[in-house]
C-alpha cells in the first residue's frame, strides 16, 4: 500500500486523528437543566439555554460510530491517494526508439502511438519514458500525467543516429541496482544475446514492435581515408562503401572535383576506392541521389587532415645529418630563412632564430641533464606528456642502453612547461660516431618531432556516430546547438559538423577552434540485417505493479452515506 498525494506516515497519522476525533464526538451527550419561565412566550429560548454538551462515562452507539468512521476514513484515503497492488516495488521503463531507422515510412508515429497506449495502463508513480535518439532525454517522469507525453513528443522526430537502446538500458541497470524493472522497447532494438545475458535478473525486457521495413533503400555504410598508397604526402585515398543501387558523388568544400581522381569500383558495385585526393583540411562530402526510404544515410561527411608540406627553417651551422633526413621527407620543405610560411625552426639553444616559433633546438650536455627535453604548453601534466611523446616521437625504438654506454652518461627524457613548443636534443647525439644517427629509428624520430612541433595530427581514419573518438581535452559543439565538455574520449551522438576548442573566452566564443564531422555509418539503419539482435518477448498493456483505488473509495463512501440516511430515517441510529 502507498499514497500518491501524501507520505505513508502522514496518511496513517491522519486516519488515527480522524478516528480519535470521532470517538470524542461520540461520547458527547446533551445534559438538560431545570429552568423556570414566567410565560410560555419564552419556552423555546429556555429550551436552548438549558441544553449543554458534556462527556459521558460510557461509550454510546458503537454501530453508529463504526458507520461514520468508515465514511470518514474512505474520504480521507481518497484524498491521500491510496494505491495498492501485488508488486508496488516494480518500476516500468519505456524506451522509445528515436534512431534513424525509425524515420522510414510512418514507423515513428506508430511507435509513439504504441508507447502512449502502453504508458496509459501503467501506474503513474512507477513509470518512466525515455526517447532514445542521438540525444537521450526523459519525456515522462514518475508521477506525471500521461497527457504530457503526447505534448512532449508532438515535435519529436527520429535523429541521424544509430540505435541507443542498449546503452540506455545499461545505464538504467547501473543506476537502479537490484530494483525490479520491466523495460519495454518500443520500435526496433539492438540488444544482442550477450548483452541480454549481462543484465541482472531484476530487469525484464520486452518489446512492442513496429511495422517491418518494406521500402527499398540505399545508403552509405562506410566512409574513411588513409595515407595515399602512391606515397604522395599531400594526398589521401578515400574508401567508400554503399549498400543498394546508387552511385556516390564526392565534393570538396561544396565543389565537385575539377579533375576526378582515379576510382576503383568492386565487382558488386558496393566498394569505391578514390585515389590521391588532395588533403588540405577541406570538408569532404559523399552523397547519394536520394529519393529512397531513408535520407539520413544518403550523406557522409569527413574533414580531411591538413597534409600540406611543413615549412622548416634551418639555422646555418646546424648538423648536416638533420638536413639530409628532412630533405628525404616528402612532408617537409626546407629553407634557410624564416618567413610567413615557416611553421618550425631548427636552431641551437639560446639562438633567437625564428623567435617564438616551435623549435627543435640542439643543446649541450651541460645545458640539459636530459638527452631529450620537451617544453610543453602550461597546464599539462608533465608525466602524461612524457608518456604520450615517448611513443609519439618514436623514442621507444631507440637503443638507449648502447647509446648511454657510448656516451658514458644515461640517456633520459624530461618535460617541463614553456612559453612555446620546443624540443631540446643533445647535439652530441647527432655525431656520426654514435649509433643514434645510424639507426633506423633516427629518421622516424626527426619526422615525428617536426610534425609534433608543427601541430600536425593525422586524425582518425573514420568518424562514425555512436563510436568513441579520441580527442584532446576541451569542449565540443554540434551544428544543431548541442554542446558538452569531454575528456580524452568523445562519442558523437548525431551526424553533422562539430566544432571543438581547447579554450572558450568570457563571451563563450571558442578560441583556436578546430572541427570534425561525424557520419551515420550504421548498416542496421540502412537495412543490412545481420541477425545481431536477439528476439524479445512481446509486451502486454495490462498493469503489473498497481492500480488506482480512489474511484472505488469514493463510491463506497457514497454508498455508506446512503445507508446512514436510511438508518437515520428509520430511527435505527440517533
Amino acid at each position: 500500500m502507498s499514497f500518491s498525494n501524501l507520505p505513508l506516515v502522514w496518511g496513517l497519522l491522519g486516519a488515527l486523528v480522524i478516528a480519535g476525533m470521532l470517538y470524542l464526538l461520540q461520547r458527547l451527550r446533551v445534559r438538560h437543566r431545570l429552568v423556570e419561565v414566567e410565560t410560555t412566550l419564552f419556552w423555546q429560548q429556555a429550551m436552548e439555554e438549558s441544553r449543554a454538551r458534556v462527556l459521558v462515562q460510557r461509550f454510546r452507539h458503537p454501530w453508529a460510530y463504526i458507520l461514520i468512521l468508515a465514511i470518514a476514513l474512505l474520504l480521507w484515503l481518497s484524498v491521500a491517494g491510496l494505491r495498492g497492488g501485488g508488486n508496488a516495488q516494480r518500476d516500468h521503463v519505456v524506451l522509445l526508439d528515436g534512431s534513424a531507422a525509425m524515420a522510414i515510412g510512418e514507423r515513428f508515429p506508430e511507435a509513439v502511438s504504441l508507447a502512449s497506449d502502453y504508458v496509459g495502463a501503467l501506474p503513474e508513480d512507477a513509470r518512466t519514458v525515455v526517447l532514445c535518439g542521438g540525444r537521450v532525454r526523459t519525456v515522462l517522469r514518475p508521477g506525471e500525467e500521461s497527457l504530457l507525453l503526447a505534448r512532449r513528443l508532438q515535435d519529436a522526430q527520429p535523429e541521424a543516429s544509430p540505435n541507443t537502446v542498449a546503452r540506455v538500458l545499461q545505464q538504467f541497470a547501473q543506476v537502479r541496482g537490484n530494483r525490479p524493472i520491466t523495460v519495454c522497447v518500443v520500435g526496433e532494438h539492438s540488444l544482442s544475446a550477450g548483452e541480454l545475458a549481462l543484465l541482472p535478473e531484476s530487469i525484464e525486457v520486452r518489446q512492442l514492435k513496429v511495422s517491418e521495413r518494406t521500402e527499398t533503400n540505399a545508403g552509405i555504410t562506410a566512409f574513411g581515408v588513409r595515407p595515399a598508397a602512391s606515397g604522395k604526402w599531400h594526398n589521401v585515398d578515400v574508401l567508400l562503401e554503399v549498400v543498394g543501387p546508387a552511385i556516390p558523388d564526392l565534393q570538396l568544400d561544396g565543389v565537385a572535383f575539377a579533375n576526378a581522381p582515379e576510382v576503383t569500383v568492386s565487382a558488386d558495385g558496393s566498394h569505391y576506392h578514390f585515389r590521391d585526393v588532395p588533403a588540405h583540411g577541406q570538408s569532404l562530402l559523399a552523397s547519394l541521389p536520394g529519393g529512397d526510404a531513408l535520407v539520413h544515410d544518403d550523406h557522409a561527411q569527413f574533414v580531411l587532415p591538413d597534409r600540406r608540406p611543413i615549412t622548416v627553417a634551418v639555422q646555418a651551422g646546424v648538423a648536416d645529418v638533420l638536413r639530409q633526413v628532412l630533405t628525404a621527407d616528402a612532408g617537409v620543405v626546407l629553407q634557410d630563412t624564416v618567413d610567413a610560411e615557416t611553421r618550425v625552426v631548427i636552431r641551437s639553444v639560446g639562438s633567437d632564430f625564428g623567435g617564438q616559433l616551435p623549435a627543435l633546438e640542439l643543446s649541450t650536455m651541460e645545458q640539459a641533464e636530459d638527452a631529450f627535453l620537451v617544453f610543453h604548453p602550461p597546464g599539462l601534466d608533465p608525466d602524461q606528456v612524457l608518456d604520450d611523446l615517448y611513443r609519439g616521437l618514436g623514442l621507444n625504438e631507440i637503443d638507449a642502453m648502447s647509446t648511454s654506454a657510448a656516451l658514458g652518461r644515461a640517456v633520459t627524457m624530461g618535460a617541463k612547461p614553456g612559453t612555446s613548443k620546443r624540443l631540446w636534443v643533445w647535439q652530441k647525439l647527432l655525431h656520426p660516431d654514435y649509433d643514434f644517427v645510424n639507426s633506423r629509428s633516427f629518421p622516424l624520430f626527426v619526422g615525428l618531432s617536426i610534425r609534433w612541433l608543427a601541430g600536425f595530427e593525422a586524425g582518425p581514419d573514420q568518424i562514425a556516430v555512436g563510436q568513441p573518438l579520441s580527442l584532446a581535452d576541451g569542449a565540443v559543439k554540434h551544428e544543431g546547438g548541442q554542446s558538452r565538455a569531454f575528456s580524452a574520449s568523445f562519442v558523437p551522438g548525431l551526424a553533422g559538423s562539430y566544432s571543438m576548442a581547447s579554450d572558450v573566452n568570457a563571451s563563450g566564443v571558442a578560441v583556436g577552434s578546430k572541427g570534425f564531422a561525424a557520419s551515420l555509418l550504421d548498416p542496421h539503419s540502412t537495412g543490412v540485417i545481420d541477425g545481431f539482435a536477439a528476439p524479445l518477448p512481446a509486451a502486454t498493456t495490462a498493469t503489473a505493479s498497481g492500480y488506482d483505488l480512489i474511484t472505488v473509495l469514493l463510491f463506497l463512501a457514497l454508498l455508506l452515506l446512503g445507508v446512514e440516511w436510511l438508518l437515520f430515517r428509520t430511527s435505527r441510529i440517533p
